[in-house]
C-alpha cells in the first residue's frame, strides 16, 4: 500500500538532499523542542535507517531537536545527528541539516564525536552547515593525526593552547608524528612556542626521552622556564608558579642521560647554578666534561644529605666517589650551622657507610682540615667512629684489619 501524502496546507516546506543543496539554510528559525520526549520517535526511525519516515517527519513540520538554552553544561543528550553519525547513515545528516536542522544548536560533543569516528565527511558536513568549529575538543582534533585539519581549524580559530592541551598531549602522544610536525610548522607563534616549552619540562620530569627528543625537534627551548605542567597553575605569568628549564629539570630530577639531548652550553647556562642539584653520576660526569665547578662544596654537601635520607642511595655515593677519586673534588667552605646539618645526616648513615665517607673526608686533599675536626668534635660522632673502628681525628687508621658491615 503506498504512502498516503500529507495534504498540502499542512505540509511543512522542505528541501530534497537529492538536489545536492549548499549551505547556508535559508530557511526558518531551527526547529526545537522544548523536551525529549517529543523527538523520541524521530530517534527511532533515524536508528532504524527509515529516510522515508524521518522525510514525513520532516514535511509535517515536527521538532527535529531539543533546546538546551538553560540546561547545564553537562547535558549532552543523545541527537538524531549523532545517531547518524553512530551508524554511518551521511544521507540522514544532509537531510536532516538542509532542513531546519541547526548543527550550530546540536552539542558540542557531537562534532567530538565526528572527529573521533575519523568520520572526515561528517566533520566537513557539520562545518558547512553551521556548526561552530570552536565546540570542537582541540584533544580530538590533534588526535585524528591530520595534519591538514589540524590546520584548518586552527584557522578557523580553535585554540590549541586552551588548557594547554597541546602541551599535555605532546608531552606523551610520542606515536603522533603529524602533530609534532605541526607544532613545528607553527613555533613561531607564542602561544605554540609556550606549550612546547611546558611539554618538554613535562617530558623531561618523567623521564620521557623520546618525547623529549621530538619536543627538541619542533622547536622547544630547553632553557626557558615554565611552571610544572602537572602541579603549576599553567598560566605562563602567574607570580606563586616555581619556574625551571628543562634543562634545569633534569639536573633536579636526576634525569642525566637526557642532557645529551638539552645540550647545556657554559656559555649560555649557568654550570655552577646546576651543580647544586647534581644527585646521580651521569649528571656529574656530563657537566664535569663541560666545566667543573668553582667549589665542589655544596655539591658533596647535598650528595652526603640525599645519601642519608634516601636508604641506600647509591646514586648519591657513586657522585661523592666521583668527585673525591676522578675530579679531585675538596669540601671546603661550610659555615658552622652548615657543619651542624651535615653531621646531622652523616650520623644517619650505617656504620659501613659512614666509614667509608669519613676515610675521604680525613684527607686533607679531599675536605678541609678545619672542617673536618668540626665534623668530628661532638661525643656522639666520636662514640660512632670508635665504634666502627676509626681513631678520633684519625680515619685513615683502623682498629681493626677489615671493615665490619
Amino acid at each position: 500500500m503506498g504512502r498516503t501524502p500529507l495534504e498540502p496546507e499542512r505540509e511543512h516546506r522542505w528541501v530534497d538532499p537529492r538536489t545536492k543543496p549548499e549551505p547556508p539554510l535559508e530557511s526558518a528559525e531551527a526547529r526545537l523542542a522544548e523536551n525529549e520526549a517529543d523527538i523520541v520517535e524521530l530517534m527511532a526511525l533515524c536508528k532504524a535507517g527509515r529516510i522515508y519516515e524521518v522525510e514525513r517527519w520532516i514535511r509535517s513540520g515536527k521538532p527535529l531537536q531539543v533546546r538546551l538554552e538553560g540546561r547545564g553544561p553537562w547535558h549532552r543528550p543523545k541527537t538524531p545527528l549523532k545517531v547518524a553519525i553512530d551508524t554511518g547513515q551521511y544521507d540522514l545528516a544532509l537531510l536532516l541539516l538542509c532542513n531546519g536542522y541547526s548543527a550550530e544548536a546540536e552539542p558540542p560533543g557531537t562534532l567530538n564525536l565526528a572527529l573521533e569516528r575519523r568520520a572526515w565527511n561528517f566533520v566537513d558536513l557539520m562545518l558547512a552547515w553551521g556548526a561552530d568549529p570552536e565546540q570542537a575538543d582541540p584533544y580530538f582534533i590533534l588526535d585524528t593525526y591530520q595534519r591538514t585539519l589540524m590546520d584548518r581549524f586552527w584557522e578557523l580559530g580553535v585554540d590549541f593552547s586552551q588548557d594547554n592541551t597541546l602541551a599535555s598531549y605532546l608531552s606523551e602522544a610520542t606515536r603522533n608524528k603529524p602533530a609534532y610536525g605541526w607544532a613545528r610548522r607553527h613555533n613561531s607563534d607564542p602561544k605554540i612556542a609556550y606549550q612546547l616549552a611546558l611539554a618538554l619540562e613535562d617530558a623531561v620530569s618523567e623521564d620521557r626521552e623520546k618525547a623529549a627528543c621530538l619536543l627538541l625537534w619542533a622547536g622547544a627551548d630547553p632553557r626557558r622556564k615554565v611552571p610544572s605542567l602537572r602541579w603549576g597553575s599553567g598560566v605562563e605569568d602567574d607570580p606563586d608558579d616555581d619556574r625551571q628549564s628543562a634543562i634545569e629539570c633534569a639536573v633536579h630530577s636526576g634525569h642525566g642521560h637526557l642532557l645529551r639531548h638539552l645540550k647545556p652550553d657554559p656559555k649560555l647556562d649557568d654550570i655552577d647554578e646546576l651543580y647544586t642539584w647534581v644527585s646521580d653520576p651521569v649528571t656529574l660526569r656530563h657537566l664535569a666534561a663541560l666545566q667543573p665547578p668553582q667549589d665542589w662544596s655544596v655539591t658533596i654537601v647535598r650528595n652526603i644529605n640525599m645519601w642519608s635520607y634516601a636508604w641506600r642511595d647509591s646514586h648519591a655515593r657513586e657522585c661523592l666517589r666521583q668527585i673525591f677519586e676522578d675530579q679531585c673534588g675538596r669540601l671546603s667552605t661550610l659555615d658552622d650551622e652548615g657543619c651542624r646539618e651535615l653531621r646531622r645526616a652523616m650520623l644517619k648513615l650505617g656504620d659501613y657507610d659512614l666509614k667509608w665517607l669519613l676515610r675521604f673526608l680525613g684527607r686533607t686533599n679531599y675536605c678541609d682540615r678545619t672542617i673536618f675536626l668540626e665534623l668530628i668534635r661532638t661525643p656522639s660522632m666520636k662514640k660512632r667512629m670508635v665504634r666502627i673502628g676509626l681513631e678520633s681525628g684519625q680515619p685513615g687508621r683502623s682498629r681493626r684489619g677489615r671493615a665490619v658491615r
